[in-house]
């Protein structure tokens, strides 16, 4: 079986046999599950250590060597966001909010990821995502796991934690979602002032 799968690939493999490379190389790069593509840069450092939903979304390549975006929409590429902090911004039917609210977003999630750049730390500890399509989909499905209502022109945020369970629902100044109310619930989040709500998929 493994010589006629790799017989139809066009890059290198361990022997099949050697299980103890295999299982260090699994630990090493976090696989939990296959298939699994990690991205390493020249100087092997890895550049996306769970590119497989991007390498999908692309296949023209036109994102080589698909760098994690600094902000996903959940219907396009949620790679991590069950086991990763996740800042969701939800606004499916405040299109005209999109353009000044996706500047809001990259612009802290930036912030973020240079601060953790900063400290040497090559895993991203916290994600930012979007969710703009209406109905089903993931995003339908966040709402139910947060027991959040049917969108409306007004956007949402929450942050998940699905790693441990629950989620945090922006609430505060009545809920009204800006650049400033982003950064306040990450930094509130990761100094342990906010209490996680139990997802509840039944909501």
């Amino acid at each position: 079986m493994f010589g006629e799968y790799f017989g139809e690939m066009p890059w290198l493999a361990l022997p099949f046999s050697d299980r103890q490379r295999k299982q260090e190389l699994s630990q090493f790069f976090k696989v939990e599950g296959i298939p699994h593509f990690v991205m390493l840069g020249p100087d092997l450092k890895v550049l996306n250590g769970n590119a497989r939903g991007s390498v999908g979304a692309d296949p023209e390549g036109a994102e080589f060597p698909w760098k994690p975006k600094l902000v996903t929409d959940v219907d396009e590429a949620c790679d991590g966001i069950n086991d990763t902090p996740t800042l969701v911004l939800l606004m499916e039917e405040a299109g005209d909010q999109w353009d000044a609210l996706t500047v809001a977003i990259k612009a802290v999630a930036k912030e973020v990821r240079d601060a953790e750049e900063e400290r040497g730390e090559e895993s991203r500890g916290l994600l930012f995502m979007t969710v703009t399509e209406t109905g089903g989909g993931i995003g339908g499905q966040l709402r139910k796991l947060c027991g959040m209502g049917r969108p409306t022109a007004r956007p949402e945020m929450v942050l998940l934690d699905l790693g441990e369970g629950g989620y945090v629902r922006h609430t505060a100044g009545g809920g009204e979602v800006t650049q400033a109310a982003m950064r306040t619930l990450v930094t509130e989040y990761k100094e342990g002032k906010l209490e996680l709500e139990k997802a509840n998929p039944s909501k």
